[in-house]
């Protein structure tokens, strides 16, 4: 993926491990990167204004293929699926509480796991991932915390 994507950099919290050590070269610690932005926060901010044509995230999927390849999502196709589950059907609002972690982040739906709450208002009960493996714990998950709302693949 980082082969294909090209990044500038990529931005870690420690030092690369694993798959990343070939691209220690391109790895810049939070630290680094804080230490290098402006005390003036105002100055950080873009002065581009944001369209909805505008690329908003890419997603890695490997397709029919197998082999890694960079999805584009605009920010006015975002915002129109989470409109859309927002809306229409299934519907989300600040009384529904929606389970959070179930999804990884590298999946494409974790969008909706990770923004449709927060757009509602809705509140985001997150699990950690020994819990989602137990359907015993999520089902008393979901008992206790009286959750109305969770995406899942149908496994899960």
């Amino acid at each position: 993926m980082l082969e294909n994507a090209k990044p500038k950099f990529i931005p870690l919290n420690e030092e690369p491990t694993g798959g990343l050590v070939p691209w220690k070269k391109l790895c810049l610690g939070v630290d680094e990167i804080r230490d290098t932005a402006s005390a003036d926060t105002h100055n950080l901010a873009l002065p581009t204004p944001i369209h909805h044509k505008d690329l908003a995230y890419i997603i890695c999927t490997s397709s029919s293929t197998g082999k890694p390849k960079g999805v584009e999502v605009s920010h006015g196709a975002a915002a129109n699926f989470l409109s859309s589950l927002r809306h229409h059907k299934p519907g989300c609002n600040e009384r529904d509480r929606f389970f959070l972690a179930i999804m990884t982040v590298s999946f494409d739906m974790s969008v909706l796991e990770l923004l449709l709450p927060i757009l509602s208002g809705a509140t985001m009960v997150i699990t950690n991932s020994g819990d989602i493996k137990d359907p015993y714990e999520m089902l008393d998950l979901t008992k206790a915390h009286q959750i109305t709302m969770q995406q899942a693949t149908p496994a899960a």
